[in-house]
């Protein structure tokens, strides 16, 4: 059996690694999609249309240079897939294979980079201020998307035991904790590239050369969320990662991004 979607989760904290998405992106599967949050961002911002066909400019242009890495994103996730499947995930092979993609992963971070500096210098002061406090603003999920209720559900859907639960619950903590640690690397970076953009000494360079210091955390971190999932994988009896597989990875992991 494959973990395809549970793998595809995991390799987009990659993606959550670089945190530059200027607006709330939320991706494909949402059902309002990318478009209907630009049209709230425009009209949040109160933006003139040479404004609004500036931004659209630089979004159209950024997603054709993301498309590029996408077939590199593919064979990251099968790749780590095959570390799961056969149960090899240590801290030296996901060294390893992160390594082959760092020149791609750094490549996708200061993509996302420059999308952000290109939509902040279109802005206005008053509309970049006004933009920073939206994003504030945006507060965690809860409900469904709480870790604990989570795991409840989890715990329900596959009728865990309460051996299993013992052991599945710490597990799936550490891995929130990992998850934490990301997001708290992905901020100081935000603070990083903000301040840049704010005296004026924004570079491609600078960023490239910040994501590749930043790389080694990243990668720690990105090796514990992955083990201790497999982990919990291995716990569960064919039947029930048969059925993990059939509701998909959102029943099994919280959100990444």
């Amino acid at each position: 059996m494959t973990l395809r979607k549970f793998v595809t989760t995991v390799v987009g904290v990659s993606v959550l690694a670089t945190g530059l998405a200027f607006a709330h992106e939320k991706g494909e599967h949402d059902r309002h999609g990318p478009r209907k949050e630009m049209r709230q961002f425009f009209k949040q911002l109160d933006l003139e249309r040479e404004q609004k066909q500036a931004i659209r400019s630089v979004m159209h242009d950024a997603k054709d240079t993301m498309s590029l890495y996408r077939e590199d994103m593919k064979k990251l996730q099968e790749e780590a897939l095959n570390l799961i499947d056969s149960g090899n995930v240590t801290q030296e092979s996901i060294a390893s294979l992160l390594a082959q993609y760092e020149t791609t992963l750094t490549a996708m971070a200061v993509a996302k980079a420059d999308k952000k500096y290109a939509v902040y210098q279109v802005l206005t002061e008053a509309q970049r201020e006004k933009a920073e406090a939206l994003m504030a603003d945006k507060s965690p999920r809860r409900g469904k998307g709480d870790p604990q209720t989570r795991f409840e559900r989890l715990a329900d859907k596959l009728a865990l035991s309460d051996e299993q639960k013992a052991q599945v619950e710490p597990l799936l903590e550490q891995a929130q904790a990992s998850k934490t640690a990301l997001r708290e690397q992905v901020q100081g970076f935000r603070e990083e590239l903000k301040s840049w953009m704010q005296e004026g000494s924004y570079s491609s360079d600078k960023v490239s050369a910040l994501f590749s210091a930043s790389f080694p955390e990243f990668q720690a971190s990105f090796y514990a969320v992955v083990a201790d999932h497999q982990q919990v994988y291995q716990l569960l009896t064919e039947e029930q990662q048969a059925k993990l597989q059939k509701r998909g990875r959102h029943m099994f992991l919280p959100r990444m991004i």
